[in-house]
């Protein structure tokens, strides 16, 4: 009988080689825009710029560049200054436009916060600023703690019209999900006037900056492609405060960057941050985060970007919140009660239970424990 990691692994092996690099305009709208869960957001998000703008090329970042300067190992935060088809055109680091790591918006709190803190492997003097939070979040990225409401902090938010049915559903799903494990109360910012809040709009693809702004309204971008409960989840959790999970200091004693497979001048987007200002409070690494990039994200070549320490393609799922998710989000917080059951012990998969049963708990834990930790009866 095959088993449930082996499956997993043969299916990202699949969306990797096949669906990861199915952008032309149909396949754009017709699969991508339609099936987001099963793609890189990066693969989503130039989908949804492609149908903002109809008569872009198809397929910039695989274009020939011709007489790009050679800039040496690459130790810029936002990667060296490239024109709109990615080709580097000069040595000099960009000021950090567009997005980062695929989904995260530049907004002068994150440039600043990233200036500061990305391990480009380049000595930088120590911050002078007061540390803020003690998260892997980093301590100078502000929370949504400023409305609260008994053991409970509210975050207010607020849907676009052009959000779909759909959209709105899996809106919903990921707020009864946060009620349900966590002490975050997303609730209709009708509700607090003048305070700020969440706006979630279809905009060009899924992102979000890192933790609250300085602005009133916080845009989160929802394209057609991210209305799945697990990419709302993980945006959302970008503005409470989270970065990537293979952002975190540790990474590569967990895993491998191959950055002979990355699309050229995309190298920045596997930064790491310093341990400087990321504390991830002695949780074990977590390939089964919801934050967690794929195997095949920013490949040019249909090869993993990303594997195991033994050069194996990761099992990685955006489904919704893993054990350790709602572990390092409630003490993020200083959740003191956690959601309506005051408890943490959740499945990511309806399959669980039967996957148990089989004997999946013993036969694959490295699979099976973060994401079915319940019916395996590990929390």
């Amino acid at each position: 009988m095959l088993h449930i990691t082996s499956y997993v692994l043969l299916l990202d092996l699949f969306i990797g080689h096949h669906l990861a690099f199915a952008q032309t305009e149909k396949e754009c709208n017709d699969v991508v825009l339609q099936q987001g869960q099963n793609y890189p957001l990066e693969v989503i998000n130039a989908c949804a710029q492609r149908r903002l703008r109809q008569n872009s090329p198809s397929g910039a970042l695989n274009s020939p560049c011709t007489a790009e300067p050679d800039c040496g190992v690459e130790t810029c935060v936002f990667g060296f200054r490239k024109d709109a088809s990615g080709c580097r055109v000069s040595c000099q680091c960009s000021d950090g436009e567009g997005l980062y790591e695929g989904d995260i918006e530049l907004t002068d709190l994150t440039k600043t916060f990233l200036l500061k803190n990305v391990d480009t492997g380049v000595p930088t003097p120590a911050p002078t600023y007061d540390p803020l939070v003690q998260h892997a979040a980093g301590r100078s990225i502000r929370l949504w703690n400023n409305i609260r409401e008994g053991n409970n902090f509210v975050v207010p938010y607020a849907v676009s019209r052009g959000i779909g049915s759909s959209g709105r559903a899996a809106i919903a799903a990921a707020v009864r999900d946060f009620d349900a494990n966590t002490c975050i109360r997303l609730r209709p910012s009708t509700r607090y006037s003048g305070r700020p809040y969440l706006y979630m709009y279809p905009g060009g693809g899924c992102s979000s900056p890192v933790g609250r702004q300085s602005s009133r309204q916080q845009d989160v971008s929802l394209a057609s492609g991210c209305w799945q409960k697990g990419t709302v989840i993980h945006e959302i959790l970008h503005s409470l405060g989270f970065w990537h999970e293979q952002s975190r200091p540790d990474r590569d004693s967990h895993v491998r960057i191959n950055t002979a497979n990355i699309f050229r001048g995309m190298a920045y987007n596997f930064n790491k941050m310093s341990n400087r200002q990321i504390n991830s409070r002695n949780s074990p690494y977590d390939i089964g985060s919801v934050m967690h990039y794929n195997s095949y994200a920013f490949s040019s070549n249909r090869r993993p970007t990303i594997t195991d320490l033994q050069g194996r393609p990761i099992t990685t799922q955006r489904n919704g919140f893993s054990r350790q998710d709602l572990i390092q989000l409630n003490a993020m917080y200083g959740c003191t009660t956690t959601g309506t059951g005051g408890t943490t012990c959740t499945d990511n998969s309806v399959n669980c239970p039967v996957w148990a049963r089989r004997g999946e708990c013993q036969n694959n834990p490295r699979w099976m424990t973060p994401n079915c930790c319940r019916s395996c009866r590990d929390c």
